[in-house]
């Protein structure tokens, strides 16, 4: 029996947000493929699902758009304005700091009742 792939380079099994973050980020996917040392043509077949990809190509992308955690572009949608993070990065970095800070203040706040209760 034929070894079965890793889920990731199935074509199609999971949503993935590649093209949203290189419009997000406003590269073309020839600007994007010259960053990553690719072609257009893999840009493209990538974004459409038509190829798989590995970690090495996620962890390059996500260095190619500036993106600190690599799983965002699995998980986070950045064109959706309702999302938290999409509201958080719309914040200049003061602020968004003190977004966090804040919290994080709730969140211990919430564990301190639940201990208590």
């Amino acid at each position: 029996m034929p070894k079965k792939p890793p889920f990731h380079t199935s074509v199609r099994q999971i949503t993935v947000y590649f093209r949203e973050w290189r419009a997000f980020r406003q590269l073309t996917q020839q600007q994007l493929a010259d960053r990553i040392g690719t072609s257009k043509t893999r840009v493209s077949m990538k974004e459409n699902g038509k190829e798989g990809w590995d970690d090495g190509y996620l962890a390059a992308l996500a260095e190619a758009l500036g993106i600190d955690e690599p799983a965002s572009l699995l998980m986070r949608n950045p064109v959706d304005d309702a999302a938290p993070w999409s509201l958080l990065e719309g914040l200049k970095p003061d602020s968004r700091a003190k977004v966090l800070d804040y919290i994080e203040v709730l969140k211990r706040a919430e564990e301190s009742k639940e201990r208590a209760a």
